[in-house]
C-alpha cells in the first residue's frame, strides 16, 4: 500500500463538499459525535475499510460492470469521466456510465483526485479524475486485469492465411513505383490504368475500395515517397532503413501508416501498442470485433497519457480511426475473420531467424521470388525487374523498359550480372545474359545526362583524379575536365572542394531541398506479458454470476432483516435502495444510515418549481434530465446547467450538454419537464 496515494485519497475525502463528506462517513460509521475532525474521521474509515471481514463483503459485491470500469481506472490510473464515456461508448449510455461512478463512489471503491479548483466547483466536470481507493486497492487487483477487454467468444483452430504485406509484395511496391512515375491525376487520385494494374499485381486490393490507394497512403506517411507534380519521387534510403526492420516491424508500421500521419515520436508509440494489442491475442481464438476497438483504444488512452501531443495524436483522434485501424489490419491479412468473429493470423510472428531464399529465374525472363525473402537483398534487384503477380510467392519480369531505367541510375551491364548472380545462386540463362548486354550497348550508344557537370583547367584535373573527397563526388568522366558529379546538392561539392583549397564559380539554379526523412525506430518485443487465468469470455463470466449470485442472497437478507424494522414506507424505500446499489453491506449500517427523502423535479406551467430545479442543480453541480417539444417530438437532453439569465419574457437556462459540453441556452417557460439526476449520496 502506497502512503502517499493514502494521503491523496484522505485529501480528497476532506474536500468532498459537507454534505456529501457526512452522509458517507455516517453511512459507514454511524452517527457523528461532536466536537469532530475531519482527519480524523476520514482515519476511521479507512481503518473501517481495512477490516477483513468488511474487505472479503465488498469483494463479494464486484460485478462484471464494475470490474471493467475499475479496471479501466486501474490501468490509466486517473482518467476522466468523458475519457471513460468514450471508451465504454457502446456498452453504457452516458446516464448509465454516470450512474455506475457514482455508485462505485458512494461504495468507496474509488474517489476523485481532485484538481486545484474553488470549493464551490469542487464537482464540476473535467476538473477531477477517478482513481482506485488505495486502502482496496490490494483486494481489487486480482480481479482487475487489462485482458478481461479481450476475452475470446471461443476457441477455434486458426487456419494461417497470406499476410498481403510480406517482404516480396513490399518489393513489388518499391518496384512499381520505381517504373511509373507519372501515375496520379490532377485531382491527386490514381490513374485509371495504373490502379488497374496494381489489382493485378496485387488481387487483394480488389477487396476494398480505393484499396491500391491505401498503398501509396502508407508509403507517403512513412517518407518512403512523396509526390511532386504528380510525379512518385522514392526516398531510397529510407526504404533501405525501412528494410532493416524485422517482418513484423515493417508490417505494423505499414499498417498504423495506412490511416494515421504522425510526427515522429507519436508513430512510435502507437506502433508499439498495436504491437502489443497484436500480441494480447491469444492462439486459436475467435474475438468480436468490437472487443476488439474497445481494448485497443484503452491501450492507446494508456500509451499516450503524459506525452507531449497535438491535435492530431490525442487519443480521441485515434477513437476515431480505431474501426478503420481493424478493418486495415483484416484487409492485409494481419487479422483473419470467421463467422463474423476475428483471430489473429498465427503465420503473424514468424521464426526469429528467417532463412535466405534465392530468387529462382527462368529462360522467360521471369523471376519467382519464395515466401519470407529478405527485402534488403530484394530492394538490390527491384530495380531492373517489374512486378506481375504477388500471391504467396511473387512473380517478376526482367524487361527491357526496367533495366533502361537500372542503367539511368548509372549502373552498368556488369553491376546488373553481378547482382543477379549473387541473389540467384546459380547460373543465369545465356539468353538473358545476352540481351542484357545487347540492351546496354544499344542503351549507352547515345547517353543524356541531368545533374550537376564541373568543368576543371588542365592544371586543376590531379584534384578530380587523386583527391579523395573530391573524386568521391564523381559519377563518371565525360571528356578531359569534364565530370558527372553524384550528388544532390551543390553543398556537399562546396564542402569538398573547400577542404581542397580550391575556389569555383557556380552556374545554375540550386535544387529544391528534398523531402525530410522520418526515422523510423525498432519496436520492443520485451513488454511486459500479462497473464490472466480467463482466456474466454463465457468462462470468465461464469466466474462472476456466480460471485453475485452469491451476493444476491446476502441482499435479500439484508432486505428482509429492513423489513422487520417497520420504518415509514419512504425510510424503508431509501435504505432498500442503498442495500440494492451495495452501499449497505452489513446489518449496523441500517440502523444509521442517514435518511434523505428529496424530489427534484418540476413539469408543465410550474415555472417557479423549474426555476427553482434549475437553481438545484446550479448551486449542486448536479446532473439534469430535460425534456423540450421540438419539430421531431419529445426531445431529452443530459446536460449540467450553468447560469439562469432574466429576460424580458421570463428566463433562459444555459447549460452544457453531456457527454459532449454543447453549449446551449433553454427558455425556462418551455421545459416540459426539468429534473435533477439523483441515485447516490454523491450525485
Amino acid at each position: 500500500m502506497n502512503n502517499e496515494d493514502i494521503i491523496v485519497w484522505r485529501e480528497s475525502m476532506v474536500k468532498l463538499p459537507d454534505a456529501n463528506f457526512f452522509d458517507l462517513i455516517q453511512l459507514y460509521l454511524g452517527k457523528i459525535k461532536t466536537p469532530f475532525n475531519k482527519q480524523k474521521l476520514v482515519e476511521q474509515l479507512s481503518a473501517f475499510l481495512r477490516k477483513t471481514s468488511v474487505q472479503e463483503l465488498i469483494i463479494k459485491t464486484i460485478d462484471t460492470s464494475d470490474i471493467l470500469i475499475l479496471t479501466a481506472i486501474a490501468e490509466l490510473d486517473g482518467v476522466t469521466e468523458s475519457c471513460l464515456a468514450d471508451l465504454f461508448e457502446t456498452k453504457f449510455t452516458y446516464p448509465e456510465l454516470h450512474e455506475k461512478l457514482l455508485n462505485a463512489e458512494e461504495r468507496l471503491l474509488i474517489y476523485r483526485n481532485i484538481k486545484e479548483i474553488s470549493a464551490e466547483r469542487i464537482y464540476a466536470i473535467s476538473e477531477w479524475d477517478y482513481k482506485i481507493n488505495p486502502v482496496l486497492k490490494e483486494i481489487l487487483n486480482p480481479l482487475l486485469n487489462k485482458k478481461v477487454f479481450i476475452l475470446a467468444e471461443k476457441k477455434y483452430k486458426s487456419e494461417p492465411q497470406e499476410i498481403n504485406l510480406s517482404d516480396t509484395g513490399l518489393a513489388a511496391i518499391y518496384s512499381f513505383c520505381f517504373h511509373n512515375k507519372t501515375v496520379l491525376k490532377n485531382n491527386g487520385t490514381l490513374k485509371k490504368k495504373y490502379s488497374e494494374k496494381l489489382q493485378k499485381i496485387f488481387p487483394w486490393t480488389a477487396n476494398k475500395d480505393k484499396g491500391e490507394e491505401i498503398i501509396f497512403t502508407a508509403c507517403e506517411n512513412l517518407g518512403l515517397l512523396y509526390f511532386t507534380e504528380g510525379e512518385i519521387i522514392l526516398q531510397k534510403e529510407k526504404w533501405q532503413a525501412f528494410a532493416k526492420l524485422n517482418s513484423v516491424e515493417k508490417k505494423i508500421y505499414f499498417s498504423i501508416a495506412s490511416i494515421f500521419k504522425f510526427k515522429r515520436y507519436a508513430m512510435q508509440i502507437i506502433s508499439q501498442t498495436l504491437l502489443e494489442f497484436l500480441d494480447s491475442l491469444g492462439n486459436d481464438y475467435l474475438y468480436s470485433k468490437n472487443d476488439l476497438e474497445v481494448f485497443f483504444l484503452l491501450l492507446c488512452i494508456k500509451s499516450f497519457k503524459g506525452a507531449v501531443s497535438d491535435e492530431n495524436t490525442t487519443e480521441f483522434k485515434i477513437k476515431d480511426k480505431i474501426k478503420t485501424l481493424i478493418d486495415i489490419l483484416i484487409f492485409y491479412g494481419i487479422l483473419c475473420t470467421e463467422e463474423n468473429l476475428i483471430y489473429r493470423n498465427p503465420t503473424l510472428f514468424p521464426p526469429e531467424t528467417e532463412p535466405d531464399k534465392p530468387l529462382l529465374i527462368n529462360p522467360s525472363f521471369e523471376i519467382t521470388i519464395l515466401p519470407n525473402s529478405n527485402l534488403t537483398k530484394l530492394l538490390e534487384v527491384c530495380e531492373f525487374m517489374e512486378p506481375v503477380l504477388i500471391q504467396t510467392a511473387g512473380k517478376f519480369e526482367i524487361t527491357k523498359n526496367a533495366c533502361l531505367k537500372f542503367f539511368e541510375a548509372g549502373f552498368s551491364y556488369s553491376d546488373l550480372y553481378d547482382i543477379l548472380n549473387k541473389i540467384t545462386n546459380r547460373n543465369i540463362p545465356q539468353n538473358i545474359t545476352v540481351s542484357l548486354s545487347e540492351w546496354y550497348a544499344n542503351f549507352t550508344s547515345l547517353s543524356v545526362y541531368s545533374g550537376f557537370v564541373v568543368s576543371v583547367s588542365k592544371e586543376k584535373e590531379k584534384f578530380f583524379d587523386y583527391n579523395t573527397s573530391i573524386k568521391k563526388l564523381i559519377k563518371k568522366k565525360l571528356a578531359c575536365g569534364v565530370y558527372l558529379l553524384n550528388i544532390q546538392d551543390i553543398k556537399e561539392f562546396e564542402k569538398a572542394v573547400s577542404s581542397s583549397g580550391l575556389d569555383f564559380i557556380f552556374y545554375g539554379d540550386v535544387q529544391n531541398k528534398q523531402a525530410s526523412i522520418r526515422g523510423l525506430q525498432k519496436l520492443d518485443f520485451n513488454f511486459e506479458k500479462n497473464e490472466f487465468k480467463f482466456t474466454e469470455k463465457t468462462k470468465w463470466n461464469d466466474e462472476q454470476a456466480k460471485r453475485c449470485k452469491e451476493y444476491n442472497k446476502r441482499i435479500d437478507k439484508l432486505n428482509a432483516q429492513l423489513k422487520e424494522k417497520k420504518l415509514p414506507k419512504e425510510e424503508e424505500q431509501v435504505l432498500k435502495t442503498y442495500i440494492n446499489r451495495k452501499a449497505i453491506i452489513l446489518e449496523e449500517q441500517i440502523e444509521n444510515t442517514p435518511i434523505k427523502f428529496e424530489k427534484y423535479e418540476a413539469a408543465g406551467l410550474d415555472f417557479t418549481g423549474k426555476q427553482r430545479v434549475a437553481e438545484t442543480a446550479i448551486s449542486g453541480n448536479k446532473l439534469l434530465e430535460i425534456h423540450l417539444n421540438t419539430e421531431n417530438g419529445m426531445k431529452k437532453i443530459l446536460c449540467r446547467a450553468y447560469e439562469i439569465i432574466k429576460t424580458s419574457s421570463g428566463a433562459d437556462l444555459t447549460v452544457y450538454t453531456e457527454p459532449d459540453k454543447e453549449k446551449m441556452s433553454i427558455s425556462v417557460a418551455g421545459i416540459v419537464k426539468i429534473k435533477v439526476i439523483r441515485t447516490a449520496l454523491l450525485s
